[in-house]
């Protein structure tokens, strides 16, 4: 069972600070910082944070041979060891808001 996580309701402040990690790194190399947004859904042996990012930035963050993203997992892995939990990132793109 995948239970979906909003910023407002994480229950470990590991994850927490993995996600204000993640999203500040990933800001930092975009050119739409403020379309970036972080979803963690989680179950009882992982988490996933799916990186929602503008279309544009899609390139810069998966980066050329997913060096960016398999950057960013080793780091979130990393960050995930030492909370004892597998933790996991997912690029994908922002869906067009509807208004």
């Amino acid at each position: 069972m995948n239970v979906e996580v909003t910023a407002s309701s994480y229950t470990d402040h590991g994850e927490r600070k993995v996600r204000e990690m993640v999203l500040y790194t990933v800001r930092s190399l975009v050119n739409h910082p403020a379309d970036v947004e972080i979803v963690l859904t989680s179950d009882s042996a992982s988490s996933v944070f799916y990186i929602h990012a503008h279309p544009e930035d899609l390139e810069e963050l998966i980066g050329n041979l997913r060096q960016t993203a398999k950057a960013l997992q080793i780091i979130v892995s990393a960050s995930g060891m030492k909370l004892g939990r597998r933790l996991l990132v997912e690029v994908v793109e922002k869906a067009s808001r509807t208004q």
